[in-house]
């Protein structure tokens, strides 16, 4: 059965999405910015930043009136504050299907939050009267984004503030990568089964519910042409990977993987290893701890072991697993 893409013949950078002021551009509707220097300082030394500022590519100055999401009579809207008779909402909306060709290699994107235009989760929407509602929507150009592209691993700079919600998307966007490039190589379903054979373990200490999904989709592979069985296959694994699998996903993941190792390790070894994958599920050592060690032991395992992303989801340099 053929290998999955080794990683490092992957590209340095992957092309992710970003908001513009994110970078440090003066392009907010007070003409300031919004940096992220760990997008800038960290991030970018392993993704190539696409920036987009959605206001500004409609045509709007900067600075610029302050807009919000408002629930009026004609359907959600984005609405100038001070001049709500000026509606953007229909040119945010339509920017996105414009930079198709822009958005199609990505495979990321961090946008800015609480963002009218960029806001990927959870953006206040407001009565016409300027009362905060209870309801909460998404900005127009992150939410067509979303919309165009359902697959496409997304975050907002500051929710990559979380330990696990940074891990989660990291590992998403490096994953997608891989997948894309098998994709886009017109795999066979054998090498489609092999890719998914090396995210296993990835996969399962994410979603339980996603990993059988996949196994049972792959076990009718045969069943599907390869452009269908492809579809289905990656969003089952995206939106599974959405999901943070925590402590028992991992610690779930992790024994499993120990059971390879049976027939390797002595009895000093299984009990140091099962002693550290316990110390990791009670929370008194970082999930890095007993990869360490699987890592270790991997020299005399099989193939199928040591391709799996579960040990290295990224970079190590990141650090990403210190502190989950």
């Amino acid at each position: 059965m053929p290998k999955p893409i080794p990683k490092k013949l992957l590209p340095n950078l992957i092309q992710v999405g970003i908001s513009r002021c994110l970078l440090g551009e003066e392009v907010r509707y007070n003409g300031g910015h919004k940096l992220s220097r760990y997008c800038r300082d960290v991030l970018s030394h392993w993704f190539e930043f696409v920036d987009t500022c959605p206001e500004v590519e409609i045509g709007l100055p900067v600075p610029r009136d302050a807009m919000r999401i408002v629930d009026t009579d004609k359907g959600i809207r984005i609405l100038e504050i001070k001049s709500p008779e000026n509606d953007h909402t229909d040119a945010l909306s339509s920017l996105a299907g414009k930079k198709k060709a822009e958005l199609d290699p990505l495979c990321g994107f961090i946008f800015m939050q609480n963002s009218p235009s960029c806001g990927a989760f959870r953006v206040k929407i407001y009565h016409p009267n300027g009362q905060s509602l209870n309801t909460l929507g998404k900005g127009a150009f992150a939410r067509q984004v979303q919309r165009l592209y359902p697959n496409l691993p997304v975050e907002e700079a500051g929710r990559l503030m979380d330990s696990k919600l940074r891990e989660n998307f990291v590992t998403r966007v490096f994953l997608y990568q891989e997948w894309r490039q098998l994709k886009d190589a017109d795999p066979s379903r054998a090498e489609i089964i092999a890719f998914h054979s090396s995210q296993k373990y990835l996969l399962m200490a994410k979603s339980q519910r996603h990993y059988k999904l996949a196994g049972k989709l792959l076990a009718r592979a045969g069943k599907y042409s390869i452009s269908t069985l492809a579809i289905r296959y990656e969003f089952i694994l995206m939106d599974g990977m959405k999901r943070i699998g925590g402590r028992k996903g991992n610690t779930n993941a992790l024994q499993h993987m120990q059971g390879y190792l049976k027939k390797i390790l002595n009895g000093d070894q299984k009990a140091e290893l099962t002693s550290l994958i316990e110390s990791y599920r009670v929370g008194e050592v970082p999930l890095i701890a007993p990869l360490i060690l699987l890592r270790h032991y991997s020299g005399g395992a099989s193939d199928y072991y040591q391709d799996q992303s579960f040990l290295e989801p990224h970079p190590k340099s990141l650090g990403l697993l210190n502190d989950i």
